[in-house]
């Protein structure tokens, strides 16, 4: 049984189960009062000192009679002897490692690991929603009105009798409106090496309307209403321009209007208009070797063909050419160069003295039976870094992590009652993003 620094009480039964039986520290009672000092005065009386400071007098000694001999009572029947049980399998020790696991000793040297504290169970997935409606094709806008025409000039008046008067200046007709401004048509369309459509309109401009992914068809919108004409202005001041148009549908939503037998998405269409399906090739660069993977657009490359295996080596992850990380499940749409990324290994039978690991690289040390009895310890010290440790025994095994960011040392991670018990295990040391990681043992 163990009761953890939440004073929870769990049980381990001989058929391995681990039962959590809730919180048992009780409240603190009120302290009780004791006895500090019992003395007996010069004139025979006992004096009773308590420990809240209270004295007690008991009065004189008296000397009472002695009484009388009780009979002796008859001798029983001895009992028979029973039968020597069979010896049990009690526990030894039971800790909770700083991963949460719960390690068991048994006192037969066995060590058990029960796998972390009661996780709770994953959430049952979300129904999935259901898909809008198609929404309608909008109405056409109504035109506007023309604008009104301008007044015309007043007659000049006649000249005075005698000299010949000028004649009176026409009246300036009214400035026409002005035309409105021509909608924006598409050009042209265009697919980019990164699945990116590209629209280039008829006033030079560009739109990237992003990734081309199989999205549920959404709603046409409405066409845009024709901006009304600009009135002819008083006295020569110009019209208002009208407002432009809203944007109209999409090339793919324009097809789709005058096509309506056509069922496919919007990422078929666009393969269709490009000509089908294009291929990539994934160059894989592992070791000394190198593979080329053919992946259609829009497929993750299949890397269950590759064996990285690597003698004296660990496989650690795929990366980019350039060092960055590589998302297998990613899909490819373009000729893509993925490295093959590794550790260095080292292996030791034991450790009798330091041992330095080198930065981003993983140390094996085998620890036998007879040379971990006289093992008290190992301790892991850097001045940065991360550790990875995992401890191997008997089938069993846990892990521990560390940041020497933290803390520059770690001692005995959870290894005291494996050294104890002389029991053989080994010790798998991932070291990274450090200087030098120096490892030392204990006898």
């Amino acid at each position: 049984m163990y009761i953890d620094a939440s004073g929870r009480l769990f049980v381990l039964l001989t058929d391995d189960t681990l039962l959590e039986v809730g919180e048992v520290k009780g409240k603190d009672g009120v302290d009780g009062v004791g006895i500090v000092d019992i003395i007996k005065n010069e004139s025979d009386e006992i004096i009773v000192t308590l420990t809240n400071g209270v004295k007690k007098n008991l009065g004189k000694v008296t000397s009472g009679k002695d009484g009388r001999d009780g009979v002796d009572g008859i001798n029983g029947v001895d009992g028979t002897n029973g039968r020597d049980g069979v010896d049990g399998v009690g526990i030894s020790s039971i800790i909770r490692n700083e991963d949460d696991e719960i390690i068991v000793t048994l006192t037969d040297g066995t060590i058990k690991n029960l796998g972390k504290v009661l996780n709770g169970k994953d959430g049952a997935d979300g129904k999935d929603g259901i898909n809008g409606a198609d929404g309608k094709d909008g109405k056409d806008g109504i035109n506007g009105k023309d604008g009104t025409n301008g007044a015309d000039g007043k007659d000049g008046k006649d000249g005075a009798d005698g000299i010949n008067g000028k004649n009176g200046r026409d009246g300036t007709n009214g400035a026409d409106g002005k035309d409105g401004k021509d909608g924006v048509g598409i050009v042209d369309i265009v697919r980019n090496e990164n699945d990116e459509i590209i629209v280039i309109l008829s006033d030079d401009t560009t739109k990237n309307l992003g990734k081309v992914t199989d999205g549920k068809d959404g709603e046409n919108g409405k066409d845009g209403t024709n901006g009304a004409d600009g009135k002819d202005g008083i006295n020569g001041k110009d019209g208002t321009n009208g407002a432009d148009g809203k944007d109209g549908l999409s090339a793919y939503e324009l097809y789709l209007k005058y096509h309506p037998e056509y069922k496919g998405s919007e990422r078929e269409w666009v393969e269709e208009m490009f000509g089908g399906v294009k291929e990539f090739t994934v160059t894989v660069k592992y070791g000394d070797k190198q593979e080329n993977v053919v992946v259609k657009r829009g497929d993750a490359v299949d890397l269950s063909g590759i064996d990285v295996t690597r003698d004296g080596y660990a496989f650690v992850k795929w990366t980019t050419e350039a060092g960055g990380d590589f998302d297998a499940s990613s899909p490819i749409s373009s000729d893509t160069i993925i490295v093959a990324k590794y550790r260095k290994v080292t292996q030791y039978v034991a450790i009798y003295s330091d041992i330095t690991v080198e930065n981003d690289s993983v140390a094996i040390i085998n620890i036998s039976a007879d040379n971990s009895a006289a093992l008290n310890g190992v301790t892991f010290s850097a001045t940065s870094g991360i550790i990875k440790i995992k401890v191997s025994y008997a089938g069993s095994d846990y892990e521990i992590e560390h940041n020497f960011a933290d803390k520059n040392s770690l001692s005995n991670p959870n290894l005291n009652a494996l050294l104890e018990s002389g029991e053989g295990f080994a010790l798998e040391i991932t070291y990274y993003d450090g200087d030098g990681l120096t490892v030392t043992p204990i006898y």
